[in-house]
């Protein structure tokens, strides 16, 4: 006899910082909510605790503090106040201030870790969101199988031989399943031919919490201030002469970075561990199936030149959680 499901209101794929939020987002809610996560969280594997430090715009702030996260990270939160633009080997430039629009701040640096860690320990204070890690989403089914009622809910089958039922399911796991395939939503992509290399440097100028953004011939390359005369690096190129960066010593880095960026942030004298990321694009132009929808990379992954691919995400969250708890 076949065990019947395990029955949810939302069952969120994907655990990640876009996961995580919505589901911080809809716990008031009263929602019972079920988040299926492949990676444990303390994993050094985990994409909401690796290297990677996130650009938070304004509304990204205005939405978390709407969810009463925004005073748990708030300390760890770089402010960027002004945005200097320019192209190399050209003289014009573009320059940005807060001041000019009456913000605080343009934006602010975070360090995924800490927004990571703020999310999950959210989640576990509510006792009607359920966390299955690690556990994986071998499928979802669209028959009735599970003698449930087709209309109302949709089978997802999990790892380890267990399934849930699901008003609905939302797909944030950044696209690294099928399950868009599955759902027959369909997803148009291309390689933007570039790689990203992600690191902490150090230089010996105070940045006065100006960030960088320097087009040049390979590709942009962006300076986020995120600790005393520290930067977060993004430095795209092909993937020969990433690849070529990434096996250079740490000295030698540094000098190749100082070559390519110039002097207008000071001189580099140091250098974290370096990361390297492919860059494609993929977005759905209908990201929503019978009772699922995609959200954040899953739904749409864009070129990093403007740090505003986790903002898309969490826009998705907002507007995603409003409607639910506006129905429920």
């Amino acid at each position: 006899m076949t065990a019947r499901a395990e029955v949810c209101d939302v069952a969120i794929v994907g655990g990640g910082l876009v996961g995580a939020s919505l589901a911080v987002a809809l716990a008031p809610s009263g929602l019972k909510l079920t988040v299926v996560e492949a990676v444990a969280v303390d994993n050094d594997a985990q994409p909401s605790f690796d290297a990677r430090t996130i650009a938070l715009t304004h509304n990204a702030r205005r939405i978390f503090s709407g969810m009463n996260v925004w005073r748990e990270i708030e300390q760890d939160a770089h402010p960027i106040r002004e945005i200097h633009v320019s192209e190399r080997g050209r003289f014009g430039m573009t320059h940005l201030h807060c001041d000019d629009i009456g913000l605080d701040a343009l934006g602010y640096v975070l360090p995924s870790r800490v927004l990571g860690r703020a999310l999950h320990e959210n989640v576990a204070r509510h006792e009607n969101v359920s966390l299955l890690c690690p556990a994986t989403v071998d499928g979802i089914d669209g028959d009735n199988d599970d003698g449930g009622d087709i209309d109302e809910h949709r089978l997802i089958r999990v790892s380890q031989d267990m399934k849930l039922r699901a008003k609905l399911i939302v797909v944030a796991d950044g696209g690294r399943s099928n399950l868009a395939t599955q759902l027959g939503i369909r997803l148009r992509q291309r390689d933007y031919s570039q790689q990203a290399i992600v690191a902490v440097v150090d230089s010996d100028r105070d940045h006065a919490d100006r960030a960088f953004e320097r087009f040049t011939a390979e590709g942009p390359l962006a300076l986020l201030p995120c600790g005393v005369r520290r930067y977060a690096l993004v430095w795209t190129s092909d993937a020969e002469n990433v690849a070529a960066r990434m096996a250079l010593a740490d000295d030698e880095f540094i000098q190749a970075l100082q070559d390519a960026f110039g002097e207008r942030a000071g001189n580099f004298i140091r250098a974290s561990k370096r990361k390297k990321y492919p860059l494609q694009f993929a977005a759905a132009d209908y990201p929503t199936a019978r009772r699922a929808v995609l959200i954040g990379n899953a739904a749409h992954r864009v070129h990093p030149v403007a740090g505003q691919g986790f903002n898309l995400g969490l826009r998705d969250v907002a507007v995603l959680a409003e409607l639910l708890d506006r129905a429920h």
